[in-house]
């Protein structure tokens, strides 16, 4: 019994020796250093300055909180020059690094009379600039065809290229169209000029020397075309033709027995057509055959609508 009590207090000692015990004030505070995760700054969201100048560039950026390096580029762009046209990084993208701008330059309006549409077109829209097209009906050249542009070849480039483009078009012959007033002129299926067989024409008769007809094309018809001339069939003699736009003359010719005169007279933007004739040597049947109303299918047909 006394050799297991020794043994015993033999080991609590060993005990002691080995773990010894700790004693803590009870006024003394222990700090215990965590390891915390870092706190992650705020990146600011980049702001959209396409259209605005470099120094406003400066204030939207600071207004933003962005104090990166900014670089500037510049590329021949359409419009006023030294505006911001591609910037780096995009709206509402994180603004992280640097940031890049890319000014205006003015660029000339290249040449384009005689290119197709869509040549014009993707080359005027690389540049930055909006295509305004109208067509005009041009059966001497291919559709599509440029014939003009505003501004000119040359001037600096705006926002917007007005293009004016060939359209082959369509045809309504004048005599489908109804007199706006009474008259000595009618529509004939066909005549005979010098020999030569034309249809869907107008004839007219003088009264007292002098004919006339007129019809009202509502600013739809960009061209007239017809072949003047004196009935064969009718008396021998000469007239005098006039081709009036809304009161101004806009072509003259003369209708002559076994003679043909073809004309082509512009009508676009006007409202009424005036036909003025005046015999000149006897009285003579005048014939405008093969009178065609010329404009695009969508303008002819907004025509024979309001007949």
């Amino acid at each position: 019994m006394i050799a297991v009590i020794g043994l015993l207090l033999i080991g609590f000692a060993g005990g002691q020796l080995l773990f010894p015990r700790t004693v803590v004030a009870p006024d003394r505070v222990v700090a215990v250093e965590t390891e915390s995760s870092p706190v992650a700054e705020a990146v600011a969201t980049m702001p959209d300055l396409l259209g605005l100048t470099s120094d406003v560039v400066a204030r939207v950026l600071a207004d933003a909180g962005i104090t990166s390096a900014v670089t500037t580029m510049t590329a021949p762009a359409a419009g006023p020059e030294g505006v911001v046209t591609e910037q780096v990084p995009t709206p509402g993208d994180e603004a992280i690094g640097g940031v890049t701008i890319t000014l205006s330059e003015s660029v000339a309006t290249p040449e384009l009379i005689g290119t197709q549409l869509s040549e014009a077109r993707r080359l005027v829209e690389s540049l930055g600039a909006v295509v305004h097209v109208t067509r005009d009906v041009d059966p001497t050249v291919a559709d599509g065809t440029v014939l003009s542009i505003d501004p000119e070849a040359g001037e600096p480039l705006g926002p917007v290229l007005r293009v004016v483009v060939a359209d082959a078009g369509d045809a309504l012959s004048l005599s489908a169209l109804p007199f706006a007033e009474p008259t000595s002129c009618r529509a004939v299926d066909s005549a005979m000029l010098n020999g030569i067989a034309v249809q869907d024409s107008v004839a007219c008769r003088f009264d007292d020397g002098a004919a006339a007809g007129e019809w009202v094309l509502s600013r739809r018809v960009s061209a007239l075309e017809a072949t003047i001339g004196v009935s064969d069939r009718g008396d021998v003699g000469r007239a005098a033709v006039r081709v009036l736009g809304d009161g101004k003359v806009l072509a003259e010719a003369t209708a002559a027995y076994g003679e043909t005169t073809q004309v082509r007279v512009d009508l676009r933007e006007v409202l009424r057509l005036r036909i003025e004739i005046i015999a000149v040597d006897g009285e003579p049947v005048a014939v405008l055959g093969d009178a065609r109303l010329l404009g695009t299918s969508e303008q002819l047909a907004d025509l024979e609508a309001s007949r």
